[in-house]
């Protein structure tokens, strides 16, 4: 049965979300679920590099040859190049010194069906209405998901920057081509991250915690 007809997540998902954020385990389905997730994630990226590698190795039809870039474009690229690890490198003392890495295993939504993944993020990120007496659950969610955003704000300009950096140094080739694909990646990563990371710190901070807010109805 669920509490509000309007709720598109169920009352049982929304108690076991609780019970993960006050840190109880996971139950076996949702446990088996992430843990298909973590797989079939391992999967394609072994099938990426294996591809690259069999491409390398068995393929030489695909021309992966590049050569050096000299003159001012090799230079500012061989500079992205080492500022993509000073980048990395500051990224992740900043990231430390605020203990800004989100625990592990501590997903409130893991091992959820992605579209009720998706309706609670929306809800944590003030796109669409939150139900009434849910707004702890998903002010948690909120704070979580700001903590992942922001590890991925603070860690996407290093792969910019090595990406830059790898076309300005070498000639243009089908490998360049792919680094050209993986650079406009990560700036949509970015992109994104910047403007979710926005939504769930303003949801944070207009859903104070229950001891400073007014009592929600019971709905």
């Amino acid at each position: 049965m669920r509490r509000d007809p309007d709720d598109p997540i169920s009352d049982a998902t929304w108690e076991t979300v609780a019970e993960t954020i006050a840190g109880r385990p996971l139950p076996a389905v949702r446990r088996r679920r992430q843990q298909w997730r973590v797989v079939l994630v391992v999967l394609v990226m072994v099938a990426i590099v294996g591809g690259v590698f069999v491409g390398v190795w068995s393929g030489p039809e695909i021309d992966l040859h590049t050569e050096p870039r000299d003159g001012a474009w090799g230079t500012v690229g061989a500079v992205c190049l080492v500022a993509s690890l000073v980048a990395w490198v500051a990224a992740i003392v900043w990231l430390l010194r605020r203990d800004a890495f989100p625990p592990l295993g501590n997903d409130p939504t893991s091992g959820l069906r992605a579209r009720e993944r998706r309706a609670i993020d929306r809800m944590a990120r003030g796109v669409t209405a939150r139900p009434d007496g849910r707004t702890d659950v998903l002010r948690a969610v909120a704070e979580r998901r700001r903590r992942d955003t922001t590890v991925s704000v603070a860690l996407a300009p290093g792969f910019l920057l090595l990406w830059c950096g790898n076309l300005l140094t070498t000639t243009w080739s089908t490998l360049t081509a792919v680094q050209a694909v993986a650079l406009v990646f990560f700036a949509v990563v970015l992109a994104l991250a910047l403007r979710w990371r926005a939504q769930y710190r303003a949801f944070v901070e207009r859903n104070p915690p229950r001891a400073e807010r007014e009592p929600e109805p019971a709905g």
